[in-house]
């Protein structure tokens, strides 16, 4: 099942079938499209949850915390459960990520685009959090900052491509 849209009358909830579900909200810019809570419920493996802000043009913050995705300018939330994978698609902006803790999600993406973006993480044991910065085109560029983490060792930047990579940590528990 695909569901697409945003909640733009009142608070919603939609559940997932026996399938792989994927939930695509925001339609390019979460502000406009969402004006009341949204709660998914994924039900059996494999559903993914996407974020999509990427129209959206100011600078901006977003959170994912047990469970729940906030906005910072926005008073709406997305509460989600059973829901395996979530991508956050923040906008071409300036932008502050902040990750906790991951709900029920085993796997979390954070993609920043071309601002100068912060990605503020707390190691998870329960979930993988891959973080895509892009290509900055404003200075400083990109953070990765950890909060409440224990020391990861030595670092180790692989590229993959001209300006991407991955940071391979030693000893990241």
């Amino acid at each position: 099942d695909e569901i697409t849209g945003g909640s733009p009358y009142g608070a919603t909830t939609i559940t997932g079938g026996n399938r792989p579900d994927t939930f695509n909200v925001g339609s390019g810019d979460f502000d406009t499209h969402f004006a009341a809570n949204l709660n998914l419920v994924g039900e059996q493996g494999g559903d993914v949850l996407i974020v999509d802000d990427t129209a959206d043009t100011g600078n901006d913050s977003y959170t994912l915390n047990s469970g729940v995705f906030s906005k910072g300018n926005v008073s709406v939330t997305i509460t989600y459960g059973f829901v395996e994978n979530v991508q956050v698609n923040g906008s071409p902006g300036n932008n502050s990520f902040t990750f906790t803790s991951p709900g029920s999600a085993s796997s979390v993406t954070l993609r920043g685009f071309a601002g100068s973006d912060t990605f503020t993480i707390t190691p998870s044991s329960t979930s993988t959090v891959s973080v895509e910065g892009s290509d900055p085109t404003v200075a400083p560029g990109d953070v990765l900052a950890f909060a409440n983490a224990e020391s990861a060792g030595s670092a180790t930047l692989v590229p993959n491509g001209a300006v991407n990579g991955t940071y391979n940590f030693s000893n990241a528990d």
